[in-house]
């Protein structure tokens, strides 16, 4: 792929991460593709929303429910890693990738996959700690993995920081999107630090036909 075709790649995918804060959510109207802008009245309750502060929280491994990253996927970290002239990420390797779990009410996939499958978070750890230092945001547009980005912000590390002392290894995060917003969910408890107003409840996340497994992250 040459430069231009990458960055209207890239442009592509960013728009794809950030499309659904760009609508009014009304309950789960379904689009003709199967996409709906986000939940926000539950049709079958399981998860209870409860919203929690950003705040210093006791250290403890991130216990994360994930599945296999794709091969292609891998590729597109192993790129990043190498399209490093400025030696910003030496010395980090690939993390076990942490995946972005749907609700079901959110699509209409007849194969429990589908539109699912292609967004991950890839922990960059420092080598010699085994500690998360960033996080690489992936997705996949039209079947091909766009460009790996930085989250900048660092607001995952922080998040996944505060709430990961309520993690194991029997009870781990399933990180969930809704709309433009992120739940983290351990149990039944749906945790937000910025979630849809007035939210109460959220339904079954999609995990039929994945190989779960479960990650075990550090930070520092």
């Amino acid at each position: 792929m040459n430069k231009i075709s990458r960055i209207l790649l890239l442009a592509a995918c960013l728009l794809l991460l950030t499309a659904c804060g760009q609508f009014e959510a009304v309950e789960s109207e379904e689009k003709g593709d199967g996409y709906s802008t986000g939940i926000t009245k539950a049709k079958n309750p399981v998860y209870t929303v409860q919203a929690l502060e950003l705040e210093d929280a006791p250290a403890a491994a991130l216990y994360a429910a994930t599945y296999p990253l794709p091969e292609d996927f891998q590729n597109a970290v192993e790129w990043f890693l190498q399209e490093d002239p400025y030696g910003f990420y030496k010395g980090l390797t690939p993390g076990p990738a942490i995946a972005k779990f749907q609700h079901e009410e959110l699509y209409s996939d007849p194969d429990g996959k589908g539109v699912l499958l292609g967004r991950f978070l890839v922990p960059l750890v420092d080598a010699e700690s085994g500690k998360c230092k960033y996080f690489l945001e992936l997705a996949s547009l039209g079947g091909e993995v766009c460009e790996p980005h930085i989250d900048a912000s660092d607001a995952y590390r922080q998040a996944l920081a505060c709430i990961a002392h309520l993690t194991s290894p029997e009870t781990p995060l399933y990180l969930a999107l809704n709309g433009s917003h992120f739940y983290y969910i351990i149990g039944d408890i749906a945790y937000t630090f910025d979630g849809t107003p007035g939210l109460q409840y959220l339904p079954e996340l999609v995990t039929d036909g994945f190989d779960i497994e479960v990650a075990e992250l550090h930070f520092g």
